[in-house]
């Protein structure tokens, strides 16, 4: 962890230095973004704050998460990384750090720093949004980039939910639910029908089914670790619509 840190720190210094960022370019923003709500998701599966969690979390997620961490650090270094988006970076490896550093018996200290990293995250977000601004990609890879954060976010969204504990976070969607946004993930879905080249209708369908299999975990409220284990099959489809956005803009 303190590795990564120091990486992102310097990453930082270096952009700050050079003034450059034209070579981060839409797809490395798009990477970096899944990447950072890929770490998210797990951390917010195994932090579990709930007090009356019959079960433990799932100690695979220790392991998922350094192997998230790497990808997060080799999408930074390949990348001419604005310090704007390294400063959320080390933010997020600094809540995980101390949350790393807990015990289970100090659950009742993870929401706070669950919550900061949540907030890293979503600035991190609205940097990569401003940063991409203006930089060309094809209508097909925006289209697939905007599916892959729209299911990312409604997994999310869910985790919070269920996480009682998270304050401001947990109660953002109790009202409304998140119908809204799993009715504009079904407009994506319909929209790439139209957009992408009939040898993919297959592959697209099958990631459509798949969303349709664990979208009853995420618009129900439940159990913190019944609604995380939608994450490999959420995580399979998003990464199968950045590849599909990474060949589209090639």
């Amino acid at each position: 962890m303190q590795t990564m840190l120091k990486c992102f720190l310097a990453l930082a210094l270096l952009a700050h230095a050079t003034g450059s960022s034209a070579a981060f370019s839409a797809q490395d923003q798009q990477r970096l973004h899944s990447q950072t709500s890929l770490l998210a998701i797990e951390a917010l599966s195994y932090f579990d704050t709930d007090p009356r969690a019959a079960t433990l979390p799932d100690s695979s997620l220790l392991e998922a998460m350094g192997e998230t961490q790497r990808k997060l650090r080799d999408a930074a270094v390949k990348s001419t990384l604005p310090a704007t988006l390294a400063a959320p970076l080390v933010g997020m490896d600094a809540s995980l750090d101390e949350l790393l550093g807990l015990s289970r018996d100090q659950a009742s200290r993870y929401a706070p720093l669950l919550i900061s990293l949540l907030d890293q995250r979503a600035q991190l977000t609205r940097q990569i949004d401003g940063a991409a601004m203006g930089q060309p990609v094809s209508p097909m890879a925006r289209a697939l980039n905007r599916q892959s954060r729209r299911i990312n976010e409604i997994l999310l969204l869910a985790l919070a939910r269920d996480a009682v504990v998270l304050n401001q976070h947990s109660m953002a969607h109790q009202q409304t639910g998140l119908s809204p946004q799993d009715q504009a993930i079904e407009q994506g879905f319909e929209q790439l029908e139209e957009l992408l080249p009939t040898s993919e209708a297959e592959q697209l369908q099958h990631q459509r089914l798949a969303y349709r299999f664990v979208r009853p975990k995420l618009l129900q409220p439940g159990a913190l670790q019944k609604t995380a284990a939608a994450s490999r099959y959420i995580t399979g489809i998003v990464t199968w619509l950045d590849q599909q956005a990474m060949r589209a803009d090639r």
